[in-house]
C-alpha cells in the first residue's frame, strides 16, 4: 500500500519529477565517468613509472627502505646484477645509486630540493 501511495505522489507533479530524475541520472553517470577517468589516469601512471622510474623488480640491502643510508648497500652487487641479467626473461637490469640530497637555498624559509634515483651504468 505504501509503494502505491508513494508511486502516485511521484507523479503528481511530472515536470519536478522528470528534472529529479534526469539530474539523479546525470550525476551517476558524471560520477561513474570520473571515477573511471581517474582510475585510467592512475593505471597509465603505474605503468610509466614502473617502466621509466621505478622497474618490475628492485634488489636492495636489508632495512635500507625504513633506512636510506648510504652505507646500507650490496656488497656483491655486480655479481647479483650478472645473474638477473643472465635469466631468458630479463629485458634490461641496471645498478642504481638511490639517495636523497638536500641543498641550501638562500632564502631561509625555503623549501629544500630533492635529489634521488640516479641510475648507474644501464646494462642491456
Amino acid at each position: 500500500m505504501i509503494w502505491s501511495i508513494a508511486w502516485r505522489n511521484v507523479w503528481r507533479n511530472k515536470l519536478r519529477s522528470i528534472i529529479m530524475i534526469a539530474a539523479i541520472a546525470l550525476g551517476l553517470f558524471a560520477g561513474v565517468f570520473t571515477m573511471a577517468f581517474m582510475q585510467g589516469a592512475v593505471d597509465a601512471r603505474v605503468e610509466s613509472a614502473t617502466k621509466t622510474e621505478l622497474a618490475h623488480l628492485q634488489v636492495h640491502a636489508p632495512d635500507f627502505l625504513a633506512n636510506n643510508d648510504i652505507a646500507l648497500k650490496i656488497d656483491n652487487a655486480d655479481e647479483i646484477l650478472e645473474n638477473i641479467a643472465a635469466l631468458d626473461s630479463v629485458v634490461a637490469a641496471s645498478k642504481r645509486l638511490i639517495m636523497e640530497l638536500t641543498f641550501p637555498l638562500k632564502k631561509a624559509n625555503s623549501l629544500p630540493l630533492l635529489a634521488h634515483r640516479v641510475p648507474v651504468k644501464p646494462r642491456c
